[in-house]
């Protein structure tokens, strides 16, 4: 368990509180990220079986979040050398499951059997970035929702600082 406490973010009960969701979630992903970049994809596994269940879902959630704000192609072209993996797929749909965000999944789902084929239907894409981009900020929300609720699973919290906040 203190390896996975060592790789939290440190933070407050008022921190946790008073933080915008998104800042909120970069805090708690940040101590995680250089874990995992510029790695090929079995030492990415083997580093995400170092981390807590909500940090695992956090940062997949959170994968998403910032390279897909440009839409499903450009997360694609960033992430080229992971998502030829089904366990990329699966760590997203995974992620969705663990935060409660069912639509959000569906067009996770929606666009993985799209990126499959090997004829990309432009127009579908393009209704499927227009969906991605209006529950994104909405998907934000319900994460760092979970976060507060459960912020020992996200950040290794300080229950003493800040109570009078």
């Amino acid at each position: 368990m203190t390896n996975m406490d060592s790789e939290k973010a440190k933070l407050n009960l008022a921190e946790i509180r008073a933080l915008e969701p998104e800042e909120l979630c970069r805090r708690c992903v940040a101590p995680v990220i250089p874990k995992f970049r510029g790695q090929p994809l079995q030492k990415r596994l083997q580093e995400a079986d170092t981390l807590s269940t909500g940090q695992q879902m956090l940062f997949a959630f959170w994968s998403l979040y910032t390279y897909g704000n440009a839409g499903w192609l450009a997360l694609c072209e960033r992430l080229a050398h992971l998502i030829a993996s089904d366990h990329f797929w699966a760590s997203l749909k995974a992620a969705c499951d663990y935060f409660q965000l069912r639509e959000l999944r569906a067009v996770i789902v929606a666009f993985e059997a799209l990126q499959s084929n090997s004829e990309q239907d432009t127009s579908r894409v393009a209704e499927l970035d227009a969906l991605l981009a209006r529950l994104r900020p909405f998907a934000l929300e319900e994460v760092a929702e979970r976060v507060r609720r459960e912020p020992s699973e996200f950040a290794d919290v300080d229950y003493d600082a800040g109570h009078g906040i």
